[in-house]
């Protein structure tokens, strides 16, 4: 579910691939934002009760819990509205280097173009975050680097969306260090046969 809302450039390949390969028809469906998905996934891996105080375990009613959970998922869903054209803006952004507004407008589903604005500044606000650097025990909380997670990355100016080059190069030891424990294992599972 965070991956879907959040797409980041430093989600490792090798937990990506796990997630591909055992959650295929799950990611496919979060990536068209079923809210039926999001739902499921929610009443899966919530906490089944977030109480402000210590609540009264032996009297707490299921109707309760149910209640408190259902309050939760009511705001999980409404940011899922906030943000459900956001993977479309994101895919049009990794098209172009510059592109208007208008323009951007137009293939965004004929959204309004202050709208438009609206969900640029929410794609550029959800994905930056502060990176701590040095010794973090000492200094201000609030002190580090303000980074983009983003594999995208752009800025507005008189109406035309500015798209920066953000792409990694790639490397390869994560693609070499799996080819290796899959041969290991492959020799492993040989030799067991063999014996």
């Amino acid at each position: 579910m965070c991956i879907s809302l959040c797409p980041q450039r430093s989600v490792e390949d090798s937990v990506m691939q796990h997630l591909q390969d055992k959650y295929a028809d799950q990611l496919a469906r979060l990536a068209k934002g079923e809210d039926s998905m999001y739902e499921e996934l929610y009443g899966y891996a919530a906490p089944k009760s977030i109480y402000p105080a210590v609540p009264n375990y032996p009297e707490a009613n299921s109707r309760e819990i149910i209640q408190s959970l259902n309050q939760q998922f009511a705001v999980l869903q409404t940011e899922i509205r906030q943000q459900h054209k956001l993977p479309l803006i994101r895919s049009y952004l990794k098209l172009y280097t510059t592109i208007s507004a208008a323009k951007l407008a137009a293939f965004a589903e004929n959204t309004p173009e202050p709208d438009l604005r609206a969900h640029l500044m929410c794609l550029k606000h959800k994905t930056i975050g502060l990176l701590k650097t040095g010794n973090t025990a000492s200094g201000s909380p609030l002190a580090g680097q303000v980074v983009s997670s983003s594999n995208v990355d752009f800025f507005v100016e008189k109406g035309v969306v500015h798209i920066a080059d953000t792409r990694v190069a790639p490397t390869f030891v994560h693609y070499f260090t799996k080819h290796i424990e899959k041969l290991e294992a492959q020799c492993a599972d040989l030799s067991s046969r063999a014996a």
